[in-house]
């Protein structure tokens, strides 16, 4: 901002805004408009359109990152690949084993909001946003095209069928809107599914004969489930209702069809013009004069042309578009005697005339603006950000006090990381005589920011790590170190930070360097347990998951209650970079130690005060490896 000071700009879902204080700071940075993180919910989308004067826009179809936006780093732990750079994955799309219980566990819904548009209309929401990203034009178009007419009234000419037979995964979900804590998870498969069309009726060795609402055509694709379970595929070759297929289909399994031939190829045959209006006008002294125009944009271009023609023979020339937008709304001409040309020289006019015109329409959208690369020696920071009176050399995480009953003489300061937003936390916070932080949540939603106003009331919190832009608002007041949710990957930024799980240089400067602990590589908003109990709550006592890939690595799930329930999925394998901060020389350290037993918390602690090694298998991060 401080070096182009002239371009508007948009603040990404990867900037996780998802409530009013988040919004609130957006604007006062000088955003022009906020694109809400897909867990915001209708209660907080309407109370944010009320409280700011800048334009909202909200993700309305297309995939559903079950990670929270901006804080999954599944990808980039994982390969070095990281979504935060567009390069995911996409891990999450894997099957995974929990409780002996086997399924795409991680693998979201596709978002649809087809049927909230108006609601979303009458809050206030300026734009409508559809993922595209490495989706086939005719899935771009057509989904464009369905929202285009819900939104304008017309509900008949493209329907939600089209739209999901071209891609569907889990057949579609309302994500958060209504449901803070939704079952949004499809584990049964992870791709696309179409639409059902019927069922098998028979089964003749390889063939299959359908019961389908009408024939099949050549280029058709089908998936059969059975219990939602993919268990073969089929494209087809000939129009009718037999099918040769792959896998192992039987009588009564589902069909369902995931592409439409005759669909895509209707698709493919639209063009989108832009309709003119085209005027000529001719005088005895064989002058040709041609005006083209688009709403209010208006070209002329003159020749002396040398053959006589008709306004037929001129109409019929002009009418050849080819491959320009344009396609002649209105055609008049005003032939005052004889012109003259040849056909050949006509075409040249014609495509010099909408080339003119064509250069004249960019012209008038060129929104590009002059930037002014002026930097400023006196950079301001984030609003409503506090810095941090003293820094101390080593903050260490933790979510239950118990585990420093052995500690004597605390070289460290806490960060409190609480399983709940409780009283009885906060209480004990409080009680609590050193120093301290509390590790705010990344996701904040409905009554859950009240919920962390009060702790930190109550638990007269006076330090705190800020991990969303919205904790800057929330915790207005109190000291602030950034925490890893930030993603702060420029050292030079002014501000108290720790440095992103991201950042791959060795320069940390001042700045903290997360060298211990099991990262969060993704903060949910829905429920695992609910997925694995068919949407229902089964009530939580904070008892963590054991998850498991194909390839046997383990991870695992933690769960956290502020007013919502949250959770989190950890590596498996713990990032151990102690070693590293002795030979980069880092002044400035953070150890996550989240969850851990007393056990690990004093060998952590002994070894960072001893020099001495950690036994076991650890991971080094970004400090082995470069993003990418």
């Amino acid at each position: 901002r401080s070096t182009m000071s002239d371009i508007p700009y948009h603040f990404s879902t990867q900037a996780g805004i998802h409530n009013v204080e988040g919004a609130l700071v957006a604007e006062k940075l000088g955003a022009s408009r906020i694109i809400l993180s897909r867990e915001a919910t209708l209660a907080d989308i309407e109370k944010i359109c009320k409280a700011v004067s800048i334009e909202v826009e909200v993700f309305v179809h297309g995939a559903l990152c079950v990670g929270f936006s901006g804080n999954c780093y599944f990808s980039s732990i994982a390969s070095g690949q990281s979504g935060n750079r567009g390069r995911c994955l996409q891990f999450c799309r894997k099957k995974y084993s929990i409780n002996g219980k086997s399924g795409y566990f991680l693998s979201a819904k596709d978002l649809d909001l087809s049927k909230k548009i108006e609601r979303l209309s009458a809050l206030g929401v300026a734009s409508l946003k559809i993922e595209g990203r490495m989706r086939r034009a005719e899935y771009v178009g057509e989904t464009v095209k369905f929202y285009r007419n819900l939104l304008d009234g017309q509900t008949g000419s493209v329907s939600d069928i089209n739209v999901k037979k071209l891609y569907n995964r889990g057949d579609g979900c309302e994500g958060y809107l209504d449901n803070a804590t939704a079952p949004v998870i499809y584990p049964k498969t992870q791709g696309h599914i179409g639409i059902s069309v019927g069922s098998v009726k028979q089964v003749l060795g390889k063939k299959a004969i359908l019961s389908v609402k009408s024939s099949l055509n050549n280029g058709d694709g089908l998936k059969f489930l059975r219990n939602g379970l993919e268990v073969g595929s089929s494209s087809v070759t000939s129009k009718g209702k037999e099918v040769s297929f792959a896998g192992n289909v039987r009588v009564g399994d589902e069909v369902r069809i995931t592409t439409d031939a005759e669909l895509m190829k209707a698709i493919n045959d639209r063009t989108r013009r832009l309709g003119i209006s085209v005027q000529i006008c001719g005088r005895e002294n064989g002058k040709l004069t041609a005006t083209a125009s688009f709403n209010d944009i208006k070209v002329s271009l003159q020749s002396a042309l040398n053959a006589p023609l008709t306004d037929c023979d001129f109409k019929k020339a002009f009418e050849k578009t080819g491959n320009t937008e344009f396609e002649i709304v209105k055609f008049s001409s005003n032939i005052d005697g004889k012109v003259f040309c040849k056909i050949s020289d006509l075409n040249e006019f014609r495509r010099k005339i909408y080339d003119k015109l064509t250069n004249e329409i960019l012209s008038n959208y060129d929104i590009l603006y002059r930037l002014k690369v002026e930097k400023s020696s006196n950079i301001e920071t984030l609003p409503y950000y506090k810095p941090l009176t003293n820094k101390p050399d080593l903050i260490v995480q933790i979510s239950d006090f118990s585990v420093l009953k052995s500690v004597t003489n605390a070289n460290f300061a806490v960060a409190f990381c609480p399983k709940r937003f409780s009283i009885e936390e906060a209480i004990a916070f409080r009680g609590y005589n050193a120093d301290k932080f509390l590790t705010l949540p990344i996701i904040l939603r409905s009554e859950d920011v009240e919920v962390v106003k009060n702790f930190i009331k109550t638990a007269k919190v006076e330090k705190v790590i800020v991990n969303n832009l919205s904790h800057l608002k929330i915790a207005d007041g109190c000291e602030m170190l950034l925490g890893t949710g930030m993603n702060a990957i420029n050292p030079t930024f002014p501000a108290d930070k720790v440095m992103s799980i991201e950042y791959d240089e060795k320069d940390y400067g001042n700045n903290y360097a997360y060298v211990y602990g099991k990262i969060p590589m993704m903060t949910f908003a829905h429920c695992p347990k609910k997925t694995l109990n068919d949407g229902k709550c089964v009530g939580c006592n904070g008892e963590s998951l054991s998850v498991k890939d194909e390839d046997g690595k383990q991870f695992t799930i933690r769960f956290y209650k502020v007013k919502n329930c949250y959770a989190q999925l950890l590596n498996g394998v713990t990032l151990n970079a102690l070693s590293k901060a002795k030979k980069y020389n880092l002044s400035k350290l953070f150890i996550d130690l989240v969850d851990c037993d007393e056990k690990e918390f004093n060998a952590v602690i002994n070894a960072i005060e001893n020099r001495v090694e950690l036994n076991g298998q650890f991971t080094g991060g970004y400090f082995n490896k470069k993003l990418q």
